[in-house]
């Protein structure tokens, strides 16, 4: 059975929206990835949550090495512009694996990002559509003379367990329009169902990830 690693983002009330104060990004990424959870494994996949429930805090690391003998490790987040409202900001963001010449979970992740983010900016109906990004440390964090190493955290922890990792900022809960859809259950369910379809389909289909023999991407040869 294909297995898939979870994290909402944050924890407790944490990230209010400046202009709409009922939305947390802690509370709605977490019932996001709950539906997530729910969705994937009618579809035959199995989830682990990074977090045990709302309430609970963990390393930025610890979460990315929670996807131990997982296939994907996926972080959920909303994003955020300046100290205040922006309403001219409003696109997805997915954020991949830096490239790394010594294992083929760099590659997964960039065809993983490549493939999802045009579909969460259809679901959402984002004014900017989506992009697909990474972001490099500017230091050797695993110490292995090389600078490749992700400068996420989280990415960084799936990363040193060898799993494709991702960080799916669903907009920016500095947009208003983005934050009333959030906050709407109905969107947020129809969200998950489609991101759960394309994670299932996504496994299913990628001949890398089937060939895992621990659910872990293979290193290059």
């Amino acid at each position: 059975m294909y297995k898939v690693c979870i994290d909402a983002g944050h924890y407790g009330k944490y990230n209010r929206s400046p202009g709409i104060p009922e939305y947390y990004e802690s509370e709605i990424m977490w019932k996001l990835s709950n539906l997530q959870k729910t969705y994937l494994e009618k579809l035959g996949v199995e989830v682990v949550l990074t977090r045990s429930n709302q309430e609970k805090d963990l390393a930025l690391q610890a979460r990315g090495k929670a996807a131990l003998g997982c296939y994907l490790f996926i972080s959920n987040h909303s994003n955020a512009v300046g100290s205040g409202m922006n309403e001219n900001i409003d696109y997805v963001a997915i954020y991949h694996l830096v490239s790394d010449a010594t294992t083929n979970a760099d590659e997964i992740s960039a065809e993983f990002a490549k493939g999802i983010a045009p579909i969460i900016a259809e679901v959402m109906g984002t004014k900017q559509g989506y992009k697909v990004l990474t972001r490099k440390a500017g230091n050797d964090r695993n110490k292995d003379g090389v600078l490749n190493d992700n400068y996420y955290g989280v990415l960084h922890g799936a990363r040193l367990v060898n799993v494709p990792g991702l960080i799916l900022e669903h907009s920016f809960h500095t947009n208003s329009r983005a934050v009333k859809w959030l906050l709407d259950s109905a969107n947020l369910e129809r969200l998950a169902k489609a991101e759960a379809e394309y994670i299932a389909s996504f496994l299913k289909g990628n001949k890398a990830a089937a060939n895992t023999s621990a659910g872990a991407a293979t290193p290059a040869t």
